[in-house]
């Protein structure tokens, strides 16, 4: 496809006017990718990143490119091309892009085939997997009239991620705020908020929890 426009002052902005030269005249996938990257991540500009993406896809389909468009499209809400794009990502593959599809199916509802993907890339160990299992089991208990079934699959999962990665900050407070919001254990809560003080949350942040918000 013909090469997006140059913009000069949007590239230099960003300090990397350099990377449309690798991108248009020497044929790099990876350059062009991080110029979509930019626009996405600093200037907030989903349709420049999105043509940069294409213009990436077009010079040579990589489950990085497929994996970051597949980012870009879910940001937007456009839920069916994130996937679209997950899938190539997949395909290609890039084993990252696994547990990435899970989320954009949960985020579309589709929570059985997020459950496929997600379990995959659990088996995987792979980052986020089992937090969002156990967000995705937690939906479906609201679903189905707190479901007991659910409910304890999606402890389980979240159990799971800390164990897998203790000092991951979302995985601790999903878990935290699920005893609390859904379970009503204050008890379990509140002993993991504290558990978790000079490991993932600092003690000024769980006593304003515990003493003022709960």
């Amino acid at each position: 496809m013909e090469e997006p426009a140059e913009r000069d002052n949007e590239l230099r902005q960003m300090g990397i006017n350099n990377l449309w030269y690798q991108a248009v005249q020497h044929g790099k996938p990876e350059a062009a990718t991080q110029i979509a990257m930019a626009y996405y991540e600093k200037l907030k500009d989903y349709e420049k990143a999105i043509e940069w993406l294409e213009y990436s896809n077009s010079i040579k389909p990589t489950g990085k490119n497929s994996d970051q468009a597949c980012t870009v499209y879910s940001a937007k809400r456009d839920f069916k091309e994130a996937i679209k794009w997950c899938k190539q990502a997949v395909d290609l593959g890039y084993e990252k892009a696994i547990a990435g599809l899970g989320v954009v199916y949960a985020r579309d509802k589709d929570y059985e085939n997020a459950l496929v993907w997600l379990k995959k890339g659990d088996e995987l160990k792979q980052d986020g997997a089992a937090t969002n299992l156990g967000m995705v089991y937690s939906q479906l208990s609201g679903i189905d009239n707190l479901n007991k079934e659910y409910l304890k699959e999606a402890e389980k999962y979240y159990l799971k991620a800390i164990k897998d990665f203790p000092k991951d900050y979302v995985a601790v407070s999903n878990l935290v705020n699920f005893y609390h919001d859904k379970l009503k254990d204050n008890v379990k809560a509140s002993a993991w908020a504290i558990a978790g003080v000079g490991n993932v949350f600092d003690i000024t942040s769980v006593v304003e929890l515990l003493a003022y918000n709960w």
